[in-house]
This record gives structure tokens, C-alpha cells and sequence, in this order.
């Protein structure tokens, strides 16, 4: 028996499957709406589409059979119709993409959107400043995390905040600006992250 604990309300998680599942209850007045294509997934997508009194209840209201393996070319054709719905949600919310299924499970998708633009990123570290040793040498966390940000991100648009509380060594802080970081120095008692990156 493997329990499937569903989240609270997520679009966003919706679009990469379809985790409402069974069992659900609907609006029947909504629910006459959206019964364009007979497939679950896309009533579910439409539906979600036309309300914002979407509630989660936090039980355990049924039990089904554990999924086989005879059951995996079904989903497989299955998917198509999936892909369908996920391509009419990205068109009726005004956005483009290509869906593709999930390499890890079927019933799982991934959808690459075509951005009209690139908003900015910002990506927010705390830092107490420490240096590590690793494998006999000696690795400074925070400098080794803007590395790796700045080298591996194919998003270009991204701003680097280090929230640090005094700590960093002039050259430490020297590096960070080479590297195009936001530093923040947050002096206060209490640590409070949120409040020192605003």
C-alpha cells in the first residue's frame, strides 16, 4: 500500500500531472462547462480555469488498487490526450510551450514555455561565511555557490543576493563583487533573511 498524499491547491504542480485524481467533487454548474473532450485531465484543467473556491480536504477518503504493470501501454496511449489538454490550458491562459510526457513515469509532463521575455531572477543566499574542508582542501562555501550559479544557469537575467552578518573577509567580499553579487550585511540581534534582502 503506498498512500497518495495530495497537496493543496498548486496550477502550477497541476500542469505537470494530473494529481487531483479521484475522488473530487465539482460545482455541477461549472462542471456542465467544461465537458468539451471526455477527458479527465482536461475537465480537471478547464474546471480549475473557471473557479478560485478550490479547497483540499486533509484525509484519506479512498483507497484503490496499486498500479501494474498491465496497465502501462494504457497510459501510454493515454498520454496523447493529456498532452492535448495541457497544449489547450497553455493556449486558453494566453502562453506558448512544447508539452512533452515525463522521462521519469507515464502520466507525468514536463512543458517548456516560450518566455516573451526575461524577467529578472533574483536569487537570494544566506550566508554565515564558513569554509569547509573537503577531500584535503579547503572549499568557501558561499564563493563556491555564486561559481556554480553563474557557470551552470542558462537563464541569463539572474541577480545574486548574499545576505551575509559581518563575516566576510574584504577579498571574500572583493570576489563576491567581481562576480556581480548584491551583498547585504545584516546586523540585527535576530536573524531575519526576508527582511535583510528587501
Amino acid at each position: 500500500m503506498r498512500p497518495f498524499f495530495k497537496p493543496d491547491w498548486s496550477p502550477d504542480h497541476l500542469e505537470t500531472f494530473n494529481y487531483v485524481g479521484y475522488p473530487a467533487c465539482f460545482r455541477s454548474t461549472v462542471a456542465k462547462e467544461c465537458l468539451q473532450t471526455g477527458n479527465y485531465y482536461d475537465f480537471i484543467l478547464r474546471f480549475t480555469e473557471r473557479s478560485q473556491r478550490i479547497s483540499h480536504v486533509r484525509k484519506v477518503l479512498c483507497h484503490g488498487l496499486e498500479p501494474t504493470e498491465a496497465l502501462e501501454p494504457i497510459r501510454a496511449v493515454a498520454s496523447q490526450p493529456d498532452i492535448a489538454a495541457l497544449e489547450g490550458r497553455l493556449s486558453r491562459t494566453g502562453r506558448s510551450g512544447i508539452v512533452t510526457p515525463g522521462p521519469l513515469a507515464p502520466g507525468y509532463y514536463e512543458i517548456a514555455i516560450h518566455l516573451r521575455d526575461a524577467p529578472l531572477v533574483s536569487v537570494v543566499i544566506p550566508t554565515a561565511g564558513k569554509i569547509v574542508s573537503m577531500q584535503d582542501h579547503e572549499m568557501d562555501l558561499i564563493l563556491n555557490c555564486v561559481t556554480r550559479i553563474r557557470e551552470h544557469s542558462t537563464y541569463k537575467n539572474v541577480e545574486v543576493i548574499v545576505v551575509d552578518n559581518g563575516d566576510l573577509a574584504a577579498d571574500r567580499v572583493a570576489r563576491l563583487k567581481d562576480m556581480d553579487c548584491k551583498l547585504v550585511t545584516y546586523t540585527e540581534a535576530v536573524v531575519n533573511v526576508a527582511k535583510s534582502s528587501i
